[in-house]
C-alpha cells in the first residue's frame, strides 16, 4: 500500500482536489479514482480481520483527524496520519494484552486518546 501512495501520490492528490485539473494535467481521473477504491478495499479486507466491522470507519478516520489540526501539508498529514495509526494499533495492542480487553475496541479508546491530544497540541499550537 505505501509503494502504490507513493508511485502514485501526486496524481491521485490531483485527482481528488479537483477533476478538472488532473483532466488538464494529463491524468484520468476514473483511472485514479478506481486506484484508490481498490486500496482502499484491500486495506478494509485486511482490517476486518483485525478490528471487525464496526470499527473499520474509525480506524479509516481517526488517524488523518488527528493528523488534520498537526500537519502542514497533504503530504505530511499522510504521514502522521500513518504513524498515528500504527501507534494506535501498538498501543491499543498493549492496552489490550495489560487490561485483558478485546484488540479492536482497545485500538479505538487509543485512537481516540491520540485524537484527543492531537486536538489539544493544535489548539495550542494555532493560539
Amino acid at each position: 500500500m505505501v509503494a502504490l501512495l507513493v508511485w502514485r501520490w501526486q496524481a491521485l492528490l490531483t485527482t481528488t482536489l479537483n477533476e478538472d485539473l488532473a483532466h488538464a494535467s494529463g491524468l484520468n481521473p476514473d483511472r485514479e479514482r478506481m486506484i484508490l477504491t481498490l486500496a482502499l478495499a484491500v486495506v478494509v479486507a485486511v482490517a476486518l480481520k483485525v478490528v471487525g466491522a464496526l470499527l473499520i470507519a474509525a480506524m479509516l478516520i481517526i488517524p488523518a483527524a488527528a493528523a488534520r489540526g498537526l500537519a502542514r501539508s497533504p503530504e505530511g498529514m499522510a504521514v502522521l496520519a500513518a504513524l498515528i495509526g500504527a501507534g494506535a494499533s501498538v498501543l491499543g495492542l498493549g492496552l489490550s494484552l495489560w487490561q485483558d480487553t478485546p484488540a479492536g475496541p482497545s485500538i479505538i479508546a487509543a485512537g481516540a486518546l491520540i485524537f484527543a491530544v492531537s486536538v489539544s497540541l493544535g489548539r495550542l499550537r494555532g493560539a
